[in-house]
C-alpha cells in the first residue's frame, strides 16, 4: 500500500459529500492498492480486524480533544468493513455504539454485532480493494447531516500479507498509528453545501 497525497485526496473527496440539510446518510468508497488480499473468517468476529479490511470511527460531536481524558466516551462510534474471504462481500461490524440515549434509544442496535442494517460493498479488482459504505443518519446519531456540523473521522486501514500479520497500514489518526480508542487523534470535518 502506497500512502501519500492519494490517499489524502481520497478521504476528502469522500467526505466533501453533499452533506447538505435534508440528507440522511453518509456514504464512504475509499480504495486502497493492495496486491495481496489477506481475510481470515476467525470464529469471533470481533478479531477480524486483524486483516485487510477497513476501519471507520465517529466522534459525532468533535469533543474527543477537549476532554481530560483519552480513549471513547458516549457519543463514539467504532465500525469495520469486514470483507468475507473470497473477496467477493462484506459486512459492517459494530465494535462500539454511541450511549443509547443519545442513539436510538430503545430501538439501539448492540454493540459488537454485525449491521446488516448498514449497506456495503466489497471489490478486489486487480489488486484495489474497494469499500463502499452507506451509513444511514439514524446509526450515526447524534449526529446531525446538516451544514456546519462538526465531528470527528477516524479512518484506519490494515494491511496484512498473511493471517494475523500486518505490515502497514493507512491512517487519518495525526501520528499515522491506528484509530482504535484514540479519538483525540483523528482529524475534525465540518459537513457543507
Amino acid at each position: 500500500m502506497k500512502q501519500g497525497r492519494f490517499f489524502w485526496s481520497l478521504i476528502c473527496a469522500c467526505l466533501v459529500l453533499s452533506a447538505a440539510a435534508g440528507d440522511q446518510h453518509l456514504p464512504g468508497i475509499p480504495a486502497v492498492r493492495d496486491p495481496k488480499f489477506v481475510h481470515v473468517e476467525y470464529q469471533r468476529a470481533i478479531d477480524r480486524w486483524k486483516n485487510d479490511c477497513l476501519q471507520i470511527y465517529f466522534d459525532t460531536f468533535a469533543n474527543a480533544r477537549q476532554r481530560r481524558f483519552t480513549g471513547y466516551d458516549e457519543d463514539d462510534y467504532d465500525y469495520a468493513v469486514f470483507p468475507n474471504s473470497k473477496g467477493t462481500s462484506a459486512q459492517v461490524f459494530r465494535y462500539q455504539t454511541v450511549e443509547s440515549q443519545l442513539g436510538l434509544a430503545t430501538q439501539a442496535p448492540r454493540d459488537k454485532t454485525f449491521a446488516p442494517d448498514i449497506p456495503c460493498r466489497f471489490t478486489n479488482k486487480d489488486g484495489v480493494l474497494t469499500y463502499r459504505v452507506f451509513f444511514p443518519a439514524k446509526y450515526l446519531l447524534p449526529m446531525k447531516m446538516q451544514k456546519n456540523w462538526a465531528f470527528g473521522f477516524g479512518l484506519f486501514i490494515p494491511d496484512s500479507t498473511a493471517p494475523e500479520r500486518l505490515t502497514g497500514s493507512l491512517s487519518l489518526a495525526r501520528d499515522g498509528q491506528g484509530c482504535c480508542r484514540r479519538p483525540h487523534t483523528w482529524p475534525t470535518v465540518i459537513l457543507t453545501e
